[in-house]
């Protein structure tokens, strides 16, 4: 360029924001559980994340670590509503097979779900 130019170069673009609150390599969670992003499908809002750090280790029922192990990955898929539209809540879960209790125990007899909500983010339940 010629330094007699007066031309201004454009601005860089924004930022990409994930419609699905998630990029990978993320750290998302709660107080509870925290998951690293590991792959992420931006059409369909599923996700392989590996569990960095649990608090709720046990593994009897009602208990996070019946469901999921500290270091181990699980498949979530997007069950919720859909991101840009009215619903200020979306929903995933582990499918029942992909959980540590339908390996041991042969059967998850409750969901596991993260929900993200528009006014505080990420958050764990087990749903029965």
């Amino acid at each position: 360029m010629c330094k007699n130019s007066d031309y201004t170069p454009p601005p860089p673009p924004p930022p990409y924001v994930s419609p699905w609150h998630i990029c990978e390599e993320e750290v998302i969670g709660d107080d509870f559980i925290k998951l690293l992003i590991r792959d992420m499908d931006d059409e369909t809002g599923n996700f392989t994340a590996q569990v960095v750090f649990l608090a709720d280790a046990n593994k009897m029922p009602g208990h996070f670590g019946s469901y999921v192990s500290k270091d181990q990955y699980y498949y979530f898929k997007y069950i919720g509503d859909e991101p840009g539209k009215e619903f200020s809540t979306m929903i995933w879960e582990i499918p029942e097979i992909g959980t540590d209790r339908f390996h041991r125990d042969g059967h998850g007899c409750a969901q596991f779900l993260l929900y993200w909500f528009e006014e505080n983010g990420f958050s764990f339940d087990l749903d029965s």
